[in-house]
């Protein structure tokens, strides 16, 4: 069939809205993020992440990361992105299989080199209480 980005944010939006589905939450976020078939919005695109980020979604958090690393659509906070990074590093397989240039264990590094040491510090903290609240 011919590609339809359109319909694919529909769909992808029923099985994100019914069935929380990580993968579709993923899917319609990467639509959001790049504007295809619905507007260009990466607060938007931030929000489905993290609805599948707390699935488990392991692309989804290193693309947090890099959101809040980089500042899209977030106001840049190395911390968060350290946290994040972290998250996805387990399963880097995974987030490499979406997109082998999203390695974590890279982007961590690179983070750690621009960061301060209370920065690595409050990253730590914020991923001990996100793995506590799980």
């Amino acid at each position: 069939i011919e590609q339809n980005y359109f319909k694919a944010a529909e769909w992808y939006s029923l099985a994100s809205n019914l069935g929380r589905h990580a993968q579709s939450q993923f899917a319609l976020a990467q639509l959001y993020f790049n504007g295809r078939g619905v507007p260009h919005d990466y607060a938007e695109a931030l929000a489905l992440y993290r609805k599948a980020a707390r699935r488990g979604h392991a692309a989804a958090q290193y693309l947090i990361g890099a959101m809040y690393q980089d500042g899209w659509g977030v106001k840049s906070d190395y911390a968060e992105a350290y946290k994040w990074y972290s998250l996805a590093l387990p399963r880097a397989a995974e987030v490499m299989a979406v997109n082998s240039s999203y390695d974590p264990a890279r982007a961590l590094e690179r983070l750690k080199k621009k960061m301060r040491k209370f920065q690595i510090g409050q990253g730590e903290k914020r991923l001990k209480e996100w793995r506590r609240s799980r």
